[in-house]
């Protein structure tokens, strides 16, 4: 196999499990009921959804 070859299996590799793990946690999502989710985001974030600008600064 070529260099190219072997770098386009690895991007579809790549992108297969990128697809995989996306569609496994948007399953996951789905199956959370919503008072579920609302607990698991004040638990995490108790001060609420932190702001870009703090993201940036991270």
């Amino acid at each position: 196999m070529t260099t190219a070859t072997i770098t386009i299996e690895q991007q579809s590799l790549s992108q297969d499990l990128t697809s995989y793990f996306l569609e496994t946690c948007f399953d996951i999502l789905n199956g959370i009921e919503l008072d579920d989710l609302e607990r698991i985001m004040k638990k995490q974030f108790p001060q609420g959804l932190p702001s870009d600008t703090e993201f940036g600064s991270m």
